[in-house]
């Protein structure tokens, strides 16, 4: 994975735990991130994430 792919998901992961209603529109602009870059990055979230709860047995 890209440095610049990780950046972009740790971005999106702080402010879906900062955000009180996180969607796509208020992390876009919490952060300044494009709307394609955000969505990319919530899906890339979703099946990393889910890949490692697999993996630890949750």
């Amino acid at each position: 994975m890209c440095e610049e792919t990780k950046k972009y998901e740790l971005l999106v992961l702080a402010a879906m735990t900062r955000l009180e209603s996180p969607n796509t529109q208020a992390i876009v602009a919490a952060t300044g991130i494009s709307e394609r870059k955000v969505q990319s990055a919530a899906n890339a979230l979703v099946k990393n994430l889910g890949e490692i709860f697999k993996e630890i047995g949750l």
